[in-house]
């Protein structure tokens, strides 16, 4: 492999293990999009290679012969998900920063705006839209997340930060500016999942965030029938929790909102517990009371939020059902 390209605009890490097939066609959409010198002067790739047991390191070898965009980091033993991530953003010297996951795919428009929007530098954080696409790269449904949704900038505050941080929990596209990053994370002493929440509660404080909804990030959603979809006894709430406790130690007042926020859009999710059990469903809650992480202010709610959180959800159901729909009906029109 020829020498690596030093500082650009923007890195788009890939942290990967075990997913060649994936990454294979991700590599050769993102080598195709390296053809436009608009992207291929401003962009490199940085992966790591998580001691996969497949082949990835040999094809890796094998498709990035003599692609100066790439540079690879095998790792000699499986570091974890969280530090994975967080050795792409250590490798990184460019200015921006853009996760993707290994088996979800950008358009090369995309990446073209987020260039034209962080080339002065102004902008803290991008987040795209996406749609779910299954293992085939058939897409799942008309209406992905936000892509009804206008292109929107949003001023650094805390409203932003309450809007958008947890957008970042889905990793795909999703934009920082670099400096100080790898830096603050490693001096909170958080360890979490959701390294990209932490970050997007930070980046919206600092600065501006574009949410982009154009062109779509395609997400592919594998099947779970043989997983655990409810990610523990919490549905990894307190990972997300942890994450607005390290980044505002001192603002009880935000965290509470970003809290409530968390427990907002995970609510349909906890209702599948009640398909373990009352019990299980209930325990999610009781998990939160007990958790040093979660300010006092939602513990208090917790009681109340357990018992309407059925009936909050069939609000939230129908504005989905009614937002799809008009999603279909577009559709017949374009």
């Amino acid at each position: 492999m020829k020498s690596f390209k030093m500082h650009m605009t923007l890195d788009i890490l890939i942290p990967t293990y075990n997913r060649i097939e994936f990454l294979k066609k991700n590599i050769n959409l993102l080598k195709a999009y390296l053809d436009d010198e608009n992207v291929s002067q401003s962009v490199n790739i940085i992966i790591s290679n998580n001691c996969s047991t497949d082949s990835t390191k040999v094809i890796l070898e094998q498709v990035l012969q003599g692609c100066r965009s790439f540079k690879v980091y095998n790792q000699s033993e499986n570091i974890g998900l969280e530090n994975n991530a967080l050795l792409c953003l250590k490798k990184s010297t460019a200015d921006y920063v853009m996760y993707l996951g290994d088996d979800d795919y950008l358009t090369k428009d995309y990446i073209l705006k987020v260039l034209d929007k962080i080339k002065n530098n102004d902008i803290a954080m991008i987040i795209p839209s996406f749609h779910l696409i299954d293992t085939n790269g058939k897409r799942k449904g008309v209406l992905g997340r936000d892509t009804d949704l206008p292109d929107k900038l949003y001023t650094a505050g805390e409203k932003t930060c309450i809007e958008m941080s947890l957008k970042c929990h889905q990793l795909s596209g999703v934009t920082y500016r670099r400096h100080g990053l790898y830096d603050k994370y490693v001096k909170s002493k958080l360890s979490t999942l959701y390294p990209f929440i932490y970050w997007g509660c930070i980046s919206s404080i600092e600065g501006n965030v574009w949410h982009l909804t154009e062109n779509p990030v395609l997400v592919t959603q594998v099947e779970q029938t043989k997983k655990d979809w409810g990610y523990g006894e919490d549905g990894l709430l307190i990972d997300k929790i942890k994450c607005f406790y390290h980044a505002f130690p001192e603002n009880i007042l935000l965290r509470h909102k970003l809290e409530m926020k968390a427990l907002s859009i995970q609510g349909i999710g906890l209702l599948k517990y009640l398909k373990k059990s009352v019990r299980a469903y209930f325990k999610v809650f009781s998990i939160l009371r007990e958790s040093v992480y979660v300010t006092n202010q939602t513990k208090k709610k917790t009681y109340f939020l357990s018992v309407l959180n059925p009936i909050i959800q069939v609000k939230t159901a129908s504005i989905i059902i009614f937002r799809k729909g008009r999603a279909y009906l577009k559709s017949f029109g374009s």
